[in-house]
C-alpha cells in the first residue's frame, strides 16, 4: 500500500507524520547546527511505539519507514547533504551554503 509522510514544523522541531494502511506514526525531529537530527529507536523500542499506534504492520519496518522519514525531512527544508546514521540518531546536513558552492568554482 502507498504511503505518505507529511511535515509540521513547531518552531526548530517538529513532526513527521508518516501514514500508511489507514495507520498514522508521529514521529518528532529537530532543527540542529549541522541541519536535522530525527531520534532513531531501538528494535524494542520500534516494536513497543508500533503497538502503541496499532502499527503491526510497521513492525521490522523500522529501517525502511525511517529512511523515508529522513527523505521527506530533507526535502522539506531542501538539504543538500548526507543521510548519515550514528547509533540511535538520524543526521541530515544542511550541506554547502550558497557562497560555499561559488567558491569551490574557482578554488577546487
Amino acid at each position: 500500500m502507498a504511503y505518505q509522510v507529511k511535515i509540521k514544523p513547531e518552531g526548530r522541531a517538529g513532526w513527521a507524520f508518516y501514514s500508511e494502511n489507514g495507520v498514522i506514526l508521529p514521529i518528532p525531529w529537530e532543527l540542529s547546527s549541522i541541519g536535522a537530527s530525527i531520534r532513531l529507536r531501538s528494535e524494542d523500542e520500534w516494536n513497543s511505539y508500533c503497538d502503541k499506534h496499532e502499527a503491526q504492520w510497521a513492525k521490522n519496518n523500522r529501517d525502511v519507514i525511517m529512511q523515508r522519514v529522513a527523505e521527506e525531512v530533507k526535502k522539506y527544508w531542501r538539504f543538500r547533504g548526507e543521510i548519515e546514521v550514528d547509533g540511535s540518531w538520524i543526521h541530515l546536513y544542511r550541506g554547502p551554503g550558497c557562497l560555499a558552492r561559488i567558491q569551490s568554482w574557482f578554488f577546487d
